[in-house]
């Protein structure tokens, strides 16, 4: 008997036990995929969660009548895993056997469950008790963000022209990749290109959307520009590097000097490249090469191969190292996809040889190497094809993290709160080894000012695993923060991080991650309260991270917090003293949400 899904990502975790059962879980979810019950859907089309019905890149991502309703129902973005992983699906693809998500009223949480037996049911469409069987986990959604109700000047929605994940805001400069034009598109893409609008996005639009999203406190942590290939000019992609110049200065509007902001665009030469960082603001850079070998790259790219060809697309990533900096160079495979159509690698476990030597070949020389679960398409070249055992990818994502970490490169700009396809960065938050050793890359020389302000305020003390002494912490009641039930508890605790990437952060995943407990003590009445709690949540998005921040920002306007943790206390005692506090140790890179006072 074939297993379920629940069967298959518990064994999974037992095989694997030093991985994150939530990225495991992710991976099952990309791989699986998922459709939305009546009850998820109708949920989702509240203010607070209603997504747009279409993409930049126009994914099959439409909205559907839902029998018996007149109004259009949409889609939400992103899923939220309870540590804050973002997951993305597609939702206007389907699924042969996918995962059901579900909401349950009652507890006012959406849940992910397996599908009963019998024919799967579309989005919308309850199948008897079909969404009630095998809970695997509650899970969350990416709120609405307050940009998506504005329209820029020429009258173009906003959503139009970006795409908000959990805490990336990714915008178009061109919407057409002319690749399809040629017939020599990626075979595995389904990005369709849109033949009913002017391709060009104009600057002065870009320049709006990105002022009205800095509106939103805490909301991005960093922007991200790409759009479809425009090979024109002389050389071949002048005029779109031409585009990238303005629309990065464009979006550099907003900002007094550099901000975290990523262009992925073809492979430039390295005096283009640096035309491009030395008029801009970018701080990385993804020329993604999507397969490697020259024989798999002509036949799975042939727009790529065409125009720039593979070993100059090696050469040009390896070289934009000198124009970026060690580890701001990133590029990523499509794992799978070279085991499928007519040519594939013979198997998987020569693909998987294939795929950790591409990024050990790339770590070697500075760049950051990435994979991604492919998702087969049945609008791609490729088409609808069986996907490679899921255990592939897990071994892919634990080999890639391992690689990166023994070369000292982190996945700053596509971690787990910045794309949802990426398994391998997101086991990077708790290898304090992997980042502990690198040196601070200061944005501004004042950063330091928005992580020390909230440590002047830490009077709590924290232990967590894989941290030996007690660390000094802010600490709220859910209650006191105001987003008491449904959101959580009033007597949930709330410890704010400032950095993710600290041991307080590590540990706090760890505790998570394995159901390890947190210790707090808490200054009560001249003494203390000894508290044991468990980590049931990561926010960083939604109303406690929003009343997390705006609390620590109440008393500092540069203050940061880049997560907020929901524990649920166990016990609680009271004590005549409490372990002296030793202040987090700081991450390799400050986290700045794009809208800090500082950036401005």
């Amino acid at each position: 008997m074939a297993e379920t899904k629940t069967q298959e990502w518990r064994r999974l975790c037992a095989e694997y036990p030093d991985m994150s059962p939530f990225v495991l879980l992710k991976i099952s979810m990309v791989w699986h995929g998922a459709r939305l019950s009546g009850r998820a859907l109708e949920r989702l089309q509240a203010p607070d969660y209603r997504f747009a019905s279409d993409e930049p890149f126009e994914i099959a991502f439409t909205g559907r009548a839902a029998q018996g309703r007149e109004r259009r129902l949409v889609m939400p973005g992103g899923v939220l895993l309870r540590d804050a992983t973002y997951v993305y699906i597609n939702w206007g693809e389907t699924y042969e056997d996918p995962y059901v998500i579900d909401y349950d009223e009652a507890l006012d949480e959406f849940t992910l469950r397996e599908p009963a037996a019998g024919p799967i049911a579309v989005d919308g469409d309850d199948a008897p008790g079909d969404a009630r069987e095998g809970l695997v986990d509650v899970i969350g959604f990416t709120p609405r963000p307050a940009l998506y109700d504005f329209t820029t000047s020429a009258g173009t929605p906003a959503d139009a022209l970006a795409d908000a994940r959990a805490q990336k805001l990714i915008l178009t400069a061109y919407r057409r990749c002319e690749f399809w034009r040629e017939g020599r598109q990626c075979r595995f893409c389904a990005l369709f290109t849109r033949r009913g609008v002017d391709p060009v996005v104009p600057c002065d639009e870009i320049s709006q959307v990105v002022s009205t999203a800095l509106a939103e406190p805490g909301r991005y942590s960093q922007l991200y520009i790409s759009g479809g290939s425009d090979m024109d000019g002389t050389p071949a992609f002048s005029r779109e590097q031409d585009r990238y110049v303005a629309a990065l200065r464009a979006m550099g509007e907003s900002f007094s000097g550099r901000f975290a902001c990523q262009l992925m665009a073809p492979a430039y030469g390295e005096d283009a490249l640096a035309r491009i960082v030395g008029q801009t603001g970018v701080t990385s850079y993804s020329p993604n090469l999507e397969v490697w070998g020259a024989a798999q790259f002509a036949r799975l790219c042939p727009g790529k191969q065409a125009h720039v060809g593979y070993d100059e697309w090696l050469r040009r990533t390896a070289a934009a190292v000198g124009v970026l900096g060690r580890g701001n160079v990133y590029t990523q495979l499509v794992g799978g996809a070279e085991l499928a159509g007519e040519g594939a690698v013979p198997s998987v476990d020569d693909a998987l040889a294939r795929d950790v030597e591409a990024c050990e070949w790339f770590a070697e020389r500075g760049v950051t190497c990435l994979s991604v679960i492919w998702r087969p398409h049945r609008r791609s070249v490729l088409g609808w094809r069986p996907m490679p055992a899921i255990d592939y990818y897990v071994r892919l994502a634990r080999e890639f993290h391992a690689v990166r970490a023994r070369h000292g490169l982190v996945a700053f700009e596509d971690d787990y709160k910045a794309c949802g396809n990426h398994p391998d960065s997101d086991l990077e938050r708790c290898d304090l080894a992997a980042w502990q050793g690198l040196a601070r890359e200061e944005i501004t020389p004042a950063v330091d000012e928005a992580g020390a302000t909230l440590r002047e305020a830490c009077t709590a003390r924290v232990r967590v695993p894989l941290c030996s002494h007690a660390i000094g912490a802010v600490v709220a009641t859910a209650g006191d923060l105001g987003v008491a039930a449904p959101f959580a508890p009033a007597q949930t605790l709330v410890v704010s991080v400032a950095e993710d990437r600290s041991d307080l952060g590590a540990g706090l995943a760890h505790a998570l991650w394995f159901d390890e407990p947190v210790e707090l003590w808490l200054a009560r009445d001249g003494g203390w309260e000894h508290v044991v709690a468990r980590a049931w949540r990561c926010d960083i998005v939604g109303p406690v991270f929003s009343a997390a921040l705006a609390r620590a920002r109440a008393s500092h306007a540069t203050a940061e917090v880049a997560s907020a943790w929901e524990l649920r206390p166990v016990s609680r005692e009271p004590i005549a003293s409490a372990p002296a506090a030793f202040p987090p140790t700081r991450a390799p890179r400050p986290e700045l949400h794009l809208d800090n006072p500082l950036l401005h």
